[in-house]
């Protein structure tokens, strides 16, 4: 397993949670693969596929590998719950906000202290019929904004910038996606390189920051007090 401590340094960025970002290169150890929880373990019997199976393996062990790395704790006594809601609870170490996203075998996480509300999103930025894809995260007017502007060869980073944003806005509010991503438009000024703004949704104020390292989209919020 490979892991980045920081991997928003390179945009200069700044105030954003801790975090980490890994890719699982190999299976995990045996020790490490022991500290999956029965839930975790009922979780990955449920999946049919042997490949997303095993991608799901190798996340939930990761995730405590990039915990351990960022809070400098011992990654065989993390210990991770859920709530009501799926979203992960760090039970151990105490007194931390966490938030984790996965693609394939990258896995990405955040750590701020509670009770701070907090949203972390990596995907891989690939070909995808993203136009298509638009009516379902954007209303008309942002929908039309963005095929206005950002159209181009750049369009397809931009799509994976604006999805990522409004996923980690999502969990930031500790409902998810069902709270609805409509109600999220991303500041023009969110495009590009690596970019922090404030946007506003939901009634309440949320920090964000969108990095773009390699294929990877990465963006983090943190809910503003």
């Amino acid at each position: 397993m490979t892991i980045w401590t920081d991997p928003f340094e390179p945009a200069g960025l700044v105030g954003y949670p801790g975090c980490a970002l890994g890719v699982a290169e190999a299976a995990p150890g045996r020790e490490l693969a022991g500290v999956l929880t029965p839930a975790e373990r009922e979780r990955l019997a449920r999946l049919k596929s042997d490949a997303r199976r095993d991608e799901l393996e190798r996340s939930l062990v990761l995730r405590r590998e990039l915990i351990g790395a960022l809070l400098t704790y011992d990654p065989v006594t993390v210990q991770l719950a859920a709530n009501e809601n799926g979203a992960p609870l760090l039970i151990e170490p105490q007194g931390f906000a966490v938030s984790v996203s996965n693609k394939g075998l990258w896995t990405f996480v955040a750590a701020d202290p509670a009770p701070s509300m907090i949203g972390a999103d990596v995907e891989i930025v690939r070909e995808i019929d993203w136009k298509a894809m638009l009516g379902m995260v954007c209303g008309d007017d942002e929908r039309s904004a963005f095929l206005e502007a950002l159209a181009g060869e750049a369009a397809l980073k931009n799509f994976f910038r604006m999805w990522t944003v409004k996923e980690a806005v999502l969990k930031a509010t500790g409902e998810g996606f069902r709270a609805g991503p409509k109600s999220i438009q991303i500041p023009a000024a969110m495009y590009g390189g690596g970019a922090q703004g404030r946007l506003h949704a939901f009634g309440k104020s949320f920090d964000v920051w969108a990095h773009q390292a390699g294929e990877l989209a990465l963006s983090l919020a943190r809910r503003a007090s």
